[in-house]
């Protein structure tokens, strides 16, 4: 039987772990599992996130429903900030320029991925 490759281990503990001082290590975990999914950019892959909702508990696999939750959260956040990326790259530009008789106006958009 082939046993599986853990590439990294992710703690979160709910009661001590911090999404801003947390490293996802034992000694200082996240405080929450989509702190955890956004560190490995949305995919489990062969990593593992254990879990731990009380201080006198044991760490334990993340739940199916905990995991999936914050994996749709992350590809939420991926798409928001895709689309937000987008309307920031909007190009507005207004030429003026003359001709004879009086000026004609024209205005470009460009919208760059």
């Amino acid at each position: 039987m082939e046993s599986l490759s853990i590439k990294e281990t992710l703690y979160v503990c709910e009661v001590q772990g911090s999404d801003i001082d947390g490293i996802g290590s034992e000694k200082m975990p996240y405080k929450t599992v989509q702190k955890a999914i956004n560190h490995l950019k949305g995919s489990l892959g062969d990593s593992q996130i254990l879990v731990r909702k009380a201080i006198l508990d044991s760490y334990t696999f993340v739940a199916k429903a905990a995991l999936k939750k914050a994996v749709k959260a992350f590809g939420e956040q991926q798409r928001k900030a895709a689309k937000d990326a987008e309307l920031n790259h909007v190009n507005h530009s207004v030429k003026l320029s003359g001709a004879s008789g009086g000026f004609r106006t024209h205005a470009s958009f460009e919208i760059r991925a």
